[in-house]
């Protein structure tokens, strides 16, 4: 086995991982301006919502034919409801930014769990691309190959919550940056959504059953 297959695959997996989370960095964007949501939430709702997304891709890649089923796209709801949500709630958002630090820890520590499972939830129904397309590329690969794929996925992950984080709350961040990401953000995850329902076909598939 030469050098340059021995990396192959983990470097096809990498390239697909960036291809298809361009849009999952405008989530993570979402979440990480939100500072109700700790760093640690954020990370280990990105690491939950890939390991849903390894499983599923496995579960596609032996079933198959499900490629192009319309009612796929209801999965689209869930970041349209979450964007247009936060759009709505700007202003909400806003006053929650400039309250005290106390009363901010103070409502922080709750609902760890609900947070956590929100970031697992929107993360996993805007991957479904993601999903379809590390079906095709774990075709023909064995056990050790999808492991280095998980560590790979992993590792992506755990950086972009980095860079979220980085751009959106640090103290090396710029303030302008915060606030187009903040304002941003939401549209993007809204955008998710849409763009979901519109792939497979979902509104047509809707209007068909009406």
């Amino acid at each position: 086995m030469t050098l340059g297959t021995l990396f192959a695959f983990p470097a096809a997996a990498a390239a697909a991982y960036l291809s298809t989370n361009i849009d999952g960095f405008a989530l993570l964007m979402d979440f990480s301006v939100n500072e109700r949501y700790r760093a640690s939430e954020i990370a280990a709702g990105q690491l939950a919502s890939v390991g849903i997304q390894l499983a599923a891709s496995i579960a596609i890649m032996n079933l198959g034919g499900l490629g192009d089923a319309p009612f796929i796209g209801l999965a689209g709801i869930v970041p349209l409801a979450a964007g247009l949500r936060r759009i709505v709630a700007g202003l909400g958002g806003r006053a929650l930014a400039e309250a005290p630090p106390r009363a901010l820890r103070q409502r922080v520590s709750h609902g760890a769990v609900e947070r956590l499972a929100l970031v697992t939830t929107i993360a996993t129904c805007g991957a479904i691309d993601n999903v379809l397309v590390y079906a095709g590329l774990f075709v023909g690969h064995g056990a050790a190959d999808l492991a280095c794929a998980s560590m790979v996925f992993a590792a992506m992950a755990l950086s972009s919550c980095a860079l979220a984080f980085i751009a959106a709350r640090s103290r090396i961040s710029l303030r302008g940056l915060r606030t187009a990401a903040t304002r941003i953000a939401p549209i993007m995850t809204t955008a998710v959504g849409a763009a979901l329902l519109i792939r497979f076909g979902t509104f047509e598939w809707i209007w068909s059953l009406a």
